[in-house]
């Protein structure tokens, strides 16, 4: 099939083009640019005269936790670059590649005349979605199959940017992983098609969870494309039947301190690891209904 992926640009994103393009498909490339990897973000000046001042705040008024709170959180970065580098192995030739079949492209704005017309032009049997911005309605009728989207946490309940994280926050363990819906006007509210959750070890780490999440979330999505090469229609989806929580720009987790979060992570998925059923059963009742109401083998 020809199949248009629009996804950001890193190790992870990568990982997704490669599968797809070895199941044989052939694949074009919308690149995000507006989504910048970590590493590249410059933050404004005057955000950081204002990080700075609540710094020194926090450093006044209790200086032991504000060190090892900076501490911590210049070391989050490089624990994530680590489970990157070794989850997804960079292959540099893949990048240039594209670009030299001319089936990479990269936009500021996805929602664009400019990609819009590139969509039309190419005429592609299903788009694919990894992240960015909400799509312009242009874009749900632009393929011949739809456009589904890999989404890294359980919907309704895990909806928003990064919705591995406040799994963590939460305790809820036992509901970390992906969904392949279909794409809607809302945030991460489409049909589902199928949805997974991860299995933790004692090892694990925030970071090694979010890799384990995208893999397992680029093999139910390899089953599902390989379902629509197959049948040449639609995949069959149902409807979200509750409206779930939007950790997008982690408006609902003002609160919590990387700290906190980190330095009790080992101690609280050792419980999860020991006593599975520590979750309310109204609301894992609610969850296994969708959970286990999946359309493909896996």
């Amino acid at each position: 099939m020809k199949i248009v992926i629009t996804s950001n640009v890193g190790p992870e994103h990568e990982y997704l083009w490669r599968k797809i393009m070895e199941s044989g498909h052939d694949v074009f490339i919308f690149a995000q640019t507006h989504l910048k990897p970590i590493a590249a973000i410059k933050t404004p000046f005057v955000s950081k005269i204002k990080r700075r001042i609540k710094f020194l705040k926090t450093l006044i008024e209790n200086p032991h936790f504000a060190i090892e709170k900076k501490r911590a959180e210049r070391g989050l970065y490089r624990f994530y670059l680590a489970a990157l580098n070794s989850y997804f192995p960079a292959n540099p030739n893949l990048l240039e590649n594209l670009k030299q079949t001319g089936k990479y492209f990269e936009f500021e704005n996805i929602n664009s005349v400019q990609a819009v017309e590139k969509i039309t032009d190419i005429r592609p049997d299903l788009i694919v979605v990894h992240g960015g911005k909400i799509l312009k309605s242009e874009f749900f009728g632009a393929s011949r199959f739809g456009t589904i989207h890999l989404h890294g946490g359980i919907v309704p309940w895990y909806r928003g940017g990064n919705t591995w994280f406040p799994n963590i926050i939460n305790n809820d363990f036992h509901y970390i992983g992906p969904t392949v819906q279909e794409i809607d006007a809302g945030i991460d509210t489409g049909n589902v098609i199928h949805q997974h959750t991860i299995v933790l070890d004692k090892n694990d780490t925030p970071w090694t969870i979010y890799c384990k999440t995208v893999i397992v979330g680029v093999e139910i999505l390899l089953a599902c494309i390989a379902l629509i090469a197959a049948t040449r229609s639609k995949i069959t989806s149902t409807p979200i039947a509750a409206k779930g929580f939007n950790y997008l720009k982690g408006k609902r987790i003002k609160s919590y301190e990387p700290i906190i979060v980190y330095s009790t992570f080992k101690e609280r998925i050792a419980n999860h690891l020991i006593s599975p059923l520590t979750f309310i059963p109204s609301l894992v009742q609610q969850k296994e209904l969708m959970i286990n109401h999946s359309f493909i083998k896996y």
